[in-house]
């Protein structure tokens, strides 16, 4: 089965049967094929010819890599040859020259011979070239030769030679060349890898033959290297020599991928395990299978840290031994075997540390090289000889000085985990090597891609024509229900746009079946005829012209009876109609144009079925329109009545405008330039944007406005629009025509060109940098998009340099002066252009000139001055490099914050101000521009610094005030908790916080006579109006408190007003000064309230009977919160108040009076003042 498979995979039997195969499907299939328009199948000659050149093209690819193989494989035999002539041998070593002909003579024969077993041009022999290549490396004695004659390996030279080897070849005679039928194993001499007896030579001799393996194989110069280390080196040597021996071979490694510019797969064969004591013994009892087996670990291609990976992959190899140890021991009956069994998984045991360590050191990734690649660690034994190790023993002799020895071991001649290790593990990977596995992944499944993609074409191409079939019955289905639902809608065709619609659209759907570029490529691959879309097409354009032309006729003759004199679509309308019915003078752009606008205005349907409408026409117009209709004509005899109602100057300009050389538009979006959309919001695509050609300075040059122009001459003499009722004008009746014709042609061309600057209005910026960039825009001198539009809109209106360049006096006379001398068309000629112009005077010949007189003054420049609309540039990037300025500082609301607060003091002679000096002396609409964009830096500097100056005040005012006046009296007069003199003195105070915070930041945005916001160029700050009353509210507080220093106060003037007559004597007493009334004299008296001095109020009312009844409070606010308690009101004088103080019917009333001119009594002072968390 193996070789059945063998067979069938091999290229050359996969070639033929897809050449079979496919010279099958062109035999039988060539008759369904059909091209041209004749529908004509391949013939069979055609058929032959195509299989010939398929088998041609096949065996002359197949041969040339053929024989480019072999080429490869013999320039690499002669190569091995020249390089054992010439480079191989030392020229010091004078033996070596004298054995050099032997040697090169026995490795002639040897490749001559296996070139003769390796050929096999059409079997799955792989050339010399094309088998894999592994370098054995390793110290001398290291048992790599001894590995591989007991590996069990077929090495095909052993009968042509009559050794396994070719010894003394490939550029050194210390290379031994070993060739099985699977790879060739090149033996290095234990010397190269040490360097240690002749080190220039050595290396030289080294890189000789790394140059060799790279020459011929430069792809892949070796498959994977075999890194051979003995046992015995590792358990008898210090850890210094196994550190310098582990650097040697890291070294070697090193080399051979830097040199053959790969990274492969390292495969490291720890030889020699027989001589760990007890090995034989353990492992006796295994049969040639279970030697043939592989005894180590295979690590993971993305191991980082492969020591970490061995110490815990040989763990569990020690745990497997340890779990046949008890078997063993049970069935062997010799004493001295059953110790070595039981202590030979211990004595591996101690390798652990030994092995860790010099992996560690050979394979450890630095930063200065590529970290090898250790694919594995394999264990085993090629002969069994010598004495064996036991480290064990040695530690008990030398600890209790006995003296044991361990007897030889026989020669078994069998071979321990060699055989599958190759067979199995490191052949099947030589794909391996590389320094990116991802290409070879690549190449692989590229390979077996270009396979199936063969596959996949001949499966491909039987699937598309068996679709094309089905789907070309499926498209004549389509043709046939597409005709049927038409049948049932044509009934009502006649009824509306939708009715109509729905009978032509199945038609339109069927004439576009075999359409090829709205099907797919199937329908033109041969497989259909034309005759069902012949039909199909004749179907349809026979309904356009049964159903739709009668249709569009009828709305057209309903508009033309329903159409007033004075409307401007009359002309058009009326032309459309009788161009339905005049094939000579049909325009079929003109009539798409007027479907177009009539249906959007008119029709009741949506934008698809517009879309649809218009399609019909189109196709309509493209064939002869039926001469079966017939023209209403009474209807047109009126609507030319109502036609020639209409002036004939406004008739002629109306045509004249409609001309496609004068109604193209002109897209001055391109001229203007920029961003027009960061600079005015408007999109390029905007109507604004697209000035019809009649109206450009080229239009100008190009019209001809005079009654005798071809246009005009071809316009009055339609007698197939007017009829016979159309008379001639007489010669002054032309006159007057061209006056009124030329006026409203100016007239337009100004308005025109004022809607286009009227309708630029610079796009509001909502921050900073966004203005900036709109101003570095259009102070930009070399492209800025506002010079542009002046310089376009002055070269576009300006006509001076026209009648400056005609030659004849009479004609300037006739354009200048009050009456014309000579013919228009005489005016026309002499100035060189087709300009009608019958100008009547200088008034008339200004009309657009004397609208646009400002801007074209705008453009005028001399050798002294440059224009002055340079100079506006010029502020706009002034102000420009202001903004900048400040969106660059550090904290661009606190600069915002500072420029804003110079403006407002009157201090700053800045770009702006300069900005609105400009605007003022431009004209309109470049006036209204800047101030837009002066009005727009002020809004965002003001915003900014609003943002700054809120921050502000949420760090510095509003935690303090919270602190001071939240939940405490006698701001909250039902509060146990005062304000603290201290705080209310530091936040109210006259050097107070909040007064620092008004100074520094609000003084100068605020009117603090009428407590109203400042305004600058029409904006105040802005401040909210609640917020604006509460800082007039710390105003009465520290006027009422504060003006006598930074402790709140106040000085009152007492008075008593009135005693009950129950009362003896009254006495009020604050902060410890006591004033009492007994019903005499009312005498005033000064008192002073100091807070945190006067800490105690106290009212006494003694009664007729002597009795004592008193009220008292204490703390910084007790004279407050005395007040609070009893009866007060304003007293009529500012600043006064009387307050009536009560306590168990006994009554006193005292009047108060502050010389601060607040009167610092009254609680809504407190009551009434939050704190504002922003301005």
């Amino acid at each position: 089965m193996k070789s059945f498979f063998k067979f069938i995979t091999n290229k050359w039997v996969i070639g033929i049967i897809g050449l079979i195969a496919f010279s099958f499907f062109i035999w039988l299939v060539g008759d369904f094929v059909k091209f041209g328009e004749d529908n004509a199948s391949l013939s069979s000659t055609h058929r032959i010819i195509i299989i010939v050149l398929a088998w041609i093209i096949w065996l002359t690819w197949m041969i040339s890599r053929a024989l480019f193989e072999r080429s490869q494989n013999k320039q690499l035999f002669n190569s091995i040859e020249q390089q054992a002539d010439d480079d191989g041998l030392s020229a010091s070593d004078e033996k070596s020259m004298m054995e050099a002909d032997e040697l090169n003579g026995r490795f002639q024969d040897a490749l001559q011979k296996l070139q003769v077993s390796r050929s096999s041009f059409f079997g799955n022999t792989r050339s010399l070239y094309q088998l894999p290549w592994y370098i054995i490396i390793g110290p001398p004695g290291s048992g790599k030769t001894t590995a591989l004659v007991n590996s069990g390996l077929e090495f095909p030279l052993a009968d042509a030679t009559g050794e396994h080897k070719l010894k003394g070849v490939g550029g050194t005679r210390n290379c031994d060349w070993w060739f099985t039928n699977e790879a060739i194993l090149i033996d290095t001499a234990g010397r190269y890898t040490t360097q240690d007896s002749h080190k220039v030579v050595d290396q030289s001799s080294w890189t000789t033959f790394l140059d060799l393996l790279k020459k011929f194989r430069n792809r892949r110069p070796i498959n994977g290297i075999l890194l051979t280390v003995s046992l015995q080196d590792l358990l008898l040597s210090t850890p210094e020599q196994r550190q310098l021996q582990a650097k040697t071979l890291r070294t070697r490694i090193d080399e051979i991928q830097n040199h053959l510019g790969i990274r492969a797969p390292v495969y490291m064969m720890l030889t020699k395990a027989d001589l760990i004591a007890g090995f034989s013994e353990f492992f006796a009892g295994l049969s040639k299978s279970e030697r043939n087996q592989v005894w180590g670990m295979t690590l993971s291609l993305t191991a980082e840290q492969p020591a970490s990976m061995f110490r815990h992959e040989f763990s569990l190899l020690i745990k497997r031994l340890n779990q046949r140890v008890l078997s063993l021991v049970n069935n062997e009956r010799i004493v001295a075997r059953k110790s070595r069994i039981q202590n030979f998984p211990q004595r591996m045991a101690e390798l652990s540390e030994p092995l860790h360590e010099f992996i560690y050191q050979t394979f450890s990734a630095n930063r200065f090289g590529t970290t090898p690649l250790l694919r594995g660690v394999y264990l085993s034994s090629g002969t069994q000889e010598g004495m064996p190790i036991d480290r064990m023993m040695a530690h008990m002799n030398s600890a209790f000085n006995v003296k044991t020895s361990a007897s030889a071991q026989e020669n078994t001649g069998k071979s321990f985990f060699v055989y599958t290790l190759f067979k199995d593990v490191i052949f099947p990977e030589s794909e391996l090597v590389g320094s990116n596995v991802r290409v070879e992944r690549f190449i692989k499944w590229g390979r077996r891609g270009a396979i199936a993609a063969i596959f996949a074409a001949i499966v491909g191409s039987i699937t598309v024509w068996t679709t094309a079939v089905g789907q070309n019955k499926s498209l004549l289905n389509t043709v046939d229900a597409a005709v049927k639902e038409h049948d049932q809608a044509e009934k009502n065709a006649g009824q509306g746009i939708e009715q109509l619609l729905a009978a032509l659209n199945p038609l339109r759907k069927a004439s576009n079946v075999y359409n090829q570029s709205e099907q797919s490529y199937l329908t033109g691959l041969g497989l259909y005829s034309d005759g069902v879309d012949e039909a199909a097409d004749a179907l349809y354009q026979t309904k356009l012209n049964t159903l739709l032309l009668p249709y569009f006729a009828k709305l057209l003759t309903r508009e033309l009876r329903t159409i007033p004199a004075d409307d401007a679509r009359l002309l058009s309308t009326l032309k459309t109609y009788l161009m339905l019915f005049n094939p000579e003078h049909q325009d079929n752009e003109h009539i798409i144009a007027f479907a177009q606008d009539y249906a959007i205005s008119h029709l009741p349907a949506t934008d698809e079925q517009l879309l649809q409408w218009l399609e019909h026409l189109k196709q309509l117009l493209t064939e002869p329109l039926s001469t079966e209709l017939t023209m209403d004509e009474l209807t047109v005899a009126k609507a030319r009545q109502k036609a020639l109602q209409i002036p004939p100057a406004l008739r002629l300009y109306d045509a004249i405008k409609t001309t496609p050389q004068f109604s193209q538009p002109v897209d001055l979006y391109r001229q203007i330039g920029g961003d027009t959309y960061l600079l005015f919001g408007i999109s390029n695509q905007s109507p604004l944007f697209k000035m019809p050609a009649a109206f450009m300075k080229s239009g100008f040059d190009k019209i001809d406005l005079s009654t005798e122009s071809p246009l005009a001459d071809g316009y009055f003499n339609q007698h197939w629009i007017w009829g016979a009722e159309q008379q001639s004008l007489s010669e002054k009746q032309k006159l007057e025509v061209a006056e009124q014709l030329e006026r409203l042609y100016l007239t337009d061309y100004a308005s025109q060109w004022q809607t286009l600057m009227n309708g630029l209005s610079f796009n509001e910026a909502t921050n900073l940098n966004q203005l900036s960039d709109q101003l570095y825009e259009l102070s930009n001198p070399a492209s800025s998009p506002l010079k542009a539009i002046i310089e376009i809109t002055s070269e576009n209106t300006k006509f001076t340099n026209i009648i400056d360049g005609v030659q004849d006096e009479n004609v300037r006379v006739g354009m200048v002066g009050a009456k014309p001398k000579v013919s228009i068309a005489q005016v026309a000629r002499s100035a060189k252009s087709k300009v009608a112009g019958a100008w009547n005077d200088k008034q008339q010949r200004n009309l657009v000139e004397k609208q646009f007189t400002e801007i074209h003054a705008l453009t005028v420049k001399s050798e002294r001055a440059p224009a002055p609309l340079d100079d506006y540039l010029a502020v706009i990037g002034e102000l420009n490099e202001y903004l900048l300025g400040i969106s660059a500082s550090p904290d661009p609301d606190e600069a915002a914050f500072n420029a804003v607060q110079k403006r407002f003091m009157g201090q700053s002679d800045d770009p702006i101000r300069k900005l609105q000096l400009k605007a003022k002396h431009a004209p309109r609409p470049l006036s209204g521009w800047l101030n837009n964009l002066s009005r727009n830096s002020w809004q965002l500097l003001v915003g900014y610094s609003k943002r700054h100056l809120d921050r502000a005040w949420r760090y510095q005012v509003v935690p303090e005030c919270q602190k001071t006046i939240d939940n405490r009296f006698p701001f909250t007069p039902s509060s146990s908790l005062d304000t603290h003199a201290m705080a209310f003195n530091d936040f109210f105070g006259n050097s107070g916080s909040l007064q620092m915070f008004f100074d520094q930041y609000l003084t100068d945005l605020i009117d603090q006579r009428r407590w109203t916001l400042k305004t600058v160029d029409g904006m105040t700050f802005p401040i909210s109006s609640s917020t604006l009353r509460q800082l007039e509210r710390v105003q009465s507080i520290r006027k009422a408190f504060f003006s006598g220093g930074d402790v709140a106060s106040a000085q009152l003037q007492v008075t008593p007003s009135k005693l009950s007559s129950n009362v003896r004597l009254f006495t009020l007493e604050i902060g410890g000064t006591p004033m009492s009334y007994s019903h005499g004299p009312r005498t005033p008296k000064n008192i002073r309230w100091t807070l945190g001095e006067t800490t105690r109020a106290r009212i006494l009312f003694e009664d007729l009977d002597e009795a004592i009844h008193q009220m008292q409070y204490d703390g910084d606010w007790a004279w407050y919160r005395l007040i609070a308690d009893m009866k007060n009101s304003p007293s009529g004088r500012i600043g006064a108040r009387k307050i009536t103080f009560k306590q168990n019917g006994h009554e006193a009333t005292y009047q108060f009076v502050s010389n601060s001119g607040e009167d610092p009594l009254d609680m809504t002072l407190f009551t009434r003042f939050k704190c504002p968390e922003s301005l």
